[in-house]
């Protein structure tokens, strides 16, 4: 927690204030758990930042709105969450059950069929992951598609699945920009041109240090970039 962290938080805990209507404050509650989420250590459960995310989609749960029934971002986050510390793959699946049809953009909905697919895998339903993998890679390519192609890869190993398929989506994932794994490079090689492409990528950015976080914090379109503020 550095200083500048609690004082953007003051400043977003003001802004809550001002906040006349039901979704702007649930923006800026978006905002707060992520600027939380961003600081929680390994150890720690994500108690505040889950109280900040299921504020946000409170407050669209409020606006009682048939278009746009719950916040998608802070149901997504809600999702990395039950997933990532407490391995809780069923708590995921009820959040996607709750969202699975309503309108939401391309890039948030292709995350969250990783997300859930990701959860299949945690409860060993690996045919289901590989399906919903294969969904999120109809629609077109966003942020999360390298990471739909990675999955998908593993799922695959997992099941045993064909090697030469299970290649061409890791090679995918790593021409999107993704960072080698320890299992793309067992599986394609080391000097595999995708392989040494991305060692090579990851090599430079570490030496320049630039953009060494690639681009996770970018605000997605929450209230500190203006996004979805006029409703």
């Amino acid at each position: 927690g550095s200083g500048g962290g609690s004082s953007r938080l003051e400043t977003l805990q003001k802004l809550v204030e001002y906040a006349h209507t039901l979704a702007l404050a649930a923006d800026v509650y978006y905002e707060i758990g992520m600027e939380i989420a961003a600081n929680l250590g390994d150890d720690v459960d994500g108690g505040d930042a889950v109280r900040a995310f299921s504020i946000a989609n409170a407050f669209i749960v409020a606006r009682n709105d048939s278009e746009t029934p719950y916040h998608i971002g802070s149901v997504v986050e809600l999702g990395k969450i039950a997933l990532e510390r407490e391995g809780n793959g069923k708590k995921v699946i009820r959040l996607f059950q709750k969202v699975k049809d309503v309108h939401m953009e391309d890039d948030r909905h292709v995350e969250l069929l990783v997300l859930v697919g990701r959860a299949h895998v945690l409860l060993e339903e690996t045919e289901t992951a590989i399906t919903e993998y294969t969904r999120a890679l109809s629609f077109p390519e966003c942020k999360s598609t390298p990471s739909a192609h990675n999955e998908l890869a593993m799922a695959l190993l997992k099941g045993s699945g064909d090697s030469h398929e299970i290649n061409l989506h890791f090679e995918k994932a790593l021409d999107m920009g993704m960072d080698p794994t320890p299992e793309m490079i067992e599986a394609l090689g080391e000097r595999h041109m995708s392989v040494m492409r991305a060692l090579n990528r990851q090599y430079y950015r570490n030496a320049h240090g630039s953009g060494a976080d690639g681009g996770a914090s970018g605000g997605g379109g929450g209230i500190m970039s203006g996004g979805g503020v006029g409703s």
